[in-house]
């Protein structure tokens, strides 16, 4: 059970921390506006190249996989 609230625990602290580098990420990307969505290639290039929103996008992953996890030990209930 213990090893369970820590994967809960990391879940959410993947989760959190990859919110939070992807915010930084795009806010360092700019603005995407109609004009940007204009030039779709190099906008992919600029968020794909982003080292923070590639860094989010892992731990985001991350933390789905150890959701996973958790969700395949404990019931739904508890989990939350």
């Amino acid at each position: 059970m213990s090893g369970s609230l820590g994967l809960i625990g990391l879940s959410v602290v993947c989760g959190i921390v990859g919110q939070l580098s992807l915010k930084v990420g795009m806010t360092q990307v700019g603005l995407i506006s109609t004009s940007s969505l204009q030039q779709p290639f190099a906008l992919v290039t600029r968020v794909a190249t982003s080292p923070f929103v590639v860094v989010g996008l892992l731990l985001y992953a991350a933390g789905a996989v150890t959701w996973l996890a958790v969700l395949s030990r404990v019931p739904l209930s508890l989990a939350y």
